[in-house]
């Protein structure tokens, strides 16, 4: 058996194959990659959002502002919950009258 390198048995090429170096980052490098901001312009002078600028409104959909008894009205949630517990009270059933052993 001949030495081969590790990337021949992983199906993935050499670095020198690529042509690609393994040199560090530089500054340019990093500006290059910077992310353009086409639509919004440079947004570094944009307030930034913390807990004592956070706004005191915020949007919130009718149903979270319902209580929890309201919440269970809804036929969605009925749906929801009985879609999660019918499963296990079926496996219930089922062991009692001794069609299924667990």
């Amino acid at each position: 058996l001949s030495a081969a390198p590790a990337s021949a048995f992983c199906g993935a090429p050499a670095a020198r194959a690529l042509g690609t170096s393994r040199r560090a980052a530089t500054a340019g490098d990093r500006r290059r990659l910077a992310p353009l901001f086409l639509l919004g312009g440079d947004d570094e002078n944009k307030p930034r959002l913390t807990r004592e600028t956070e706004p005191d409104e915020y949007f919130a959909s009718d149903f979270e502002s319902l209580s929890a008894e309201d919440k269970l009205k809804d036929p969605l949630v009925l749906i929801g919950l009985g879609s999660i517990f019918f499963p296990f009270v079926l496996l219930v059933i089922f062991n009692q009258m001794g069609l299924i052993g667990i």
